[in-house]
């Protein structure tokens, strides 16, 4: 129930980073609507314009949104094609401003970013908010992450909005790096997660303790926004900074 089988090389190089296709994932609206639900900045789609929000109405000249509604991955797998370089779709998208946009875009090989967005938001109590949208647990994740935690302490977040709706999880070490990143330095050397096995594997015993960052917070409040896809390494994130 809780294991999947991957191909290894495709496994390994998405653990680094490396992504083939358009670069989007695509989700329902409370409408209906098929819309981007998050773009890389370095996917083909991105530099053609394309952002977050923007309803795709078809692939192909085929409509998405009924095939999305229907829940037939197969189907919708068949629409995009396959994680081939070079393999072309056309797009018809809706963009913010009502408008039909026509986007012919091949697929291409670059690098995932994973941290989507970082940003401050000032609260009404004059607080400042860290808002933070991390998207895996990879390699690349760990210089993201940062340069987002050096923003948010230059500019004196005292409490932080950690958006995991779309991060099914990836590396416990990163997952480490996070929560020390959050819990501050003052939790240094204590268990953060640990892995235990049965007694055939008991030399496989791990546990990962918190870690000195260069930019630890000092927050007052922090608030997760998950969803049915927020799972492993993220739960880790939350269930290791247990109030």
């Amino acid at each position: 129930r809780w294991s999947f089988v991957a191909d290894y090389e495709e496994f390994i190089n998405e653990m680094e980073g490396t992504f083939v296709g358009h670069g989007f994932r695509i989700g329902l609206d409370e409408e209906g609507n098929a819309r981007i639900a998050l773009i890389y900045k370095n996917a083909p789609l991105y530099s053609q314009g394309v952002r977050r929000g923007w309803i795709v109405k078809q692939i192909k000249d085929t409509d998405v949104a009924p095939i999305l509604l229907s829940g037939d991955g197969a189907a919708y797998s068949d629409l995009i094609g396959p994680a081939t370089v070079g393999y072309t779709n056309k797009f018809l998208f809706e963009n913010p401003d009502g408008l039909p946009v026509t986007i012919t875009s091949a697929k291409s090989t670059f690098t995932l970013n994973t941290v989507i967005l970082y940003d401050t938001i000032h609260l009404k109590n004059d607080k400042i908010a860290g808002h933070l949208v991390f998207e895996s647990f990879i390699e690349p994740s760990e210089d993201e992450l940062k340069t987002a935690f050096k923003y948010f302490h230059d500019n004196n977040a005292t409490e932080l909005i950690l958006d995991l709706r779309y991060n099914s999880g990836g590396y416990l070490d990163v997952a480490q790096t996070l929560a020390s990143y959050i819990t501050g330095n003052g939790f240094t050397g204590t268990a953060f997660a640990g892995m235990k096995y049965n007694d055939k594997c008991t030399f496989a015993d791990t546990t990962f303790n918190f870690t000195t960052t260069l930019y630890p917070m000092d927050l007052s409040r922090v608030v997760f926004i998950t969803s049915r896809l927020t799972a492993s390494a993220s739960e880790a994130v939350m269930n290791g900074v247990a109030p």
